[in-house]
């Protein structure tokens, strides 16, 4: 199989599957190709080039199904139920101990980093601004890469930020930021990080697709696991997380909040459906897609039927 990914903490499932020999396991073989974004790989998945590919939720992906672009998610890769943030807000260490920054109108004129347009951050932004009628139009938003908002928020040109770990612990660390809140505050039970399959892929190849789905939940269980008992298994899954992905610091793993990925492959059907209506709202989607269109669950189901629900 020919599979796209970005090497970030969330890709831990697949990464644990294939160092543990689960997907030889289900004798499959894993052709993995690094990206720097989903967006380079979609082409790529809808022509067939790739079977699977790692990614996010956007106003995009939305407009490309609408269009009949042949993709679907089949199961989590970054999710956050409660006390799973991965994404924060980080506010400037001096706004954050004076008070200047407490609540949602506090935002208001105020220069914020923000990622493209289309994104989940921004949808998280007016999720929370939003609270007190506010809106990203309020803020002066500067669009920068998440590592250059660490750099602008240690020199003050920016007030705050959103932004996935390990970029929060890392402000945090050297004194520029605060984590001020955690994006599952905002948003319970969101869903930024998805897998998915070509159609192609998943109606030619159903048997391998179910397979894959058995060994990559089998390395996300590995990963929840090593997270609930934080003993020689967290150690030995970090010790993988710093080979394969670009954070190397084995401390920082220790210290950000954790990417939660479902053990059960499940995805929040509510929150991909709400993040279509904020993006209709915004205008960046013009065509409302069913969900029969966006997802296909029958792999993950076939997978817990054969591994017996995640028991904690």
């Amino acid at each position: 199989m020919r599979i796209g990914v970005i090497g970030l903490v969330s890709d831990a499932g697949i990464f644990l599957a294939e160092e543990r020999g689960y997907f030889a396991e289900q004798n499959l073989t894993l052709q993995s190709e690094q990206f720097d974004t989903a967006a380079t790989m979609m082409p790529l998945l809808s022509s067939g080039q790739l079977d699977i590919a790692t990614g996010g939720i956007n106003a995009g992906l939305f407009n490309a199904i609408a269009r009949g672009l042949p993709v679907l998610l089949t199961a989590d890769k970054g999710s956050q139920p409660p006390g799973a943030g991965a994404n924060v807000v980080m506010v400037r260490t001096d706004l954050a101990e004076s008070g200047e920054i407490r609540g949602p109108r506090d935002f208001r004129g105020r220069t914020v980093g923000v990622d493209v347009p289309g994104t989940v951050n921004r949808y998280f932004w007016d999720k929370y601004l939003g609270q007190e009628g506010l809106s990203l139009a309020d803020t002066n938003p500067q669009i920068l890469s998440f590592p250059d908002m660490v750099g602008a928020l240690a020199n003050r040109r920016l007030d705050a930020a959103l932004a996935p770990e390990p970029f929060p612990t890392l402000a945090e660390g050297n004194g520029a930021a605060v984590k001020f809140l955690t994006t599952d505050q905002i948003a319970p039970y969101s869903q930024p990080g998805v897998l998915f399959y070509s159609r192609e892929f998943a109606e030619r190849q159903a048997d391998v697709g179910r397979r894959f789905m058995v060994a990559y939940l089998k390395g996300v269980r590995d990963y929840n696991r090593a997270l609930e008992r934080r003993d020689a298994e967290f150690d030995a899954v970090i010790e993988v997380l710093t080979r394969r992905t670009s954070l190397k610091n084995p401390a920082v793993y220790r210290q950000m909040v954790p990417f939660s990925i479902d053990p059960d492959g499940t995805l929040f059907r509510d929150s991909i459906m709400d993040m279509q209506a904020y993006f209709r709202q915004t205008g960046e989607v013009q065509e409302e897609v069913p969900w029969e269109r966006i997802v296909d669950t029958r792999f993950i189901e076939y997978a817990v039927q054969v591994l017996g629900p995640y028991r904690r």
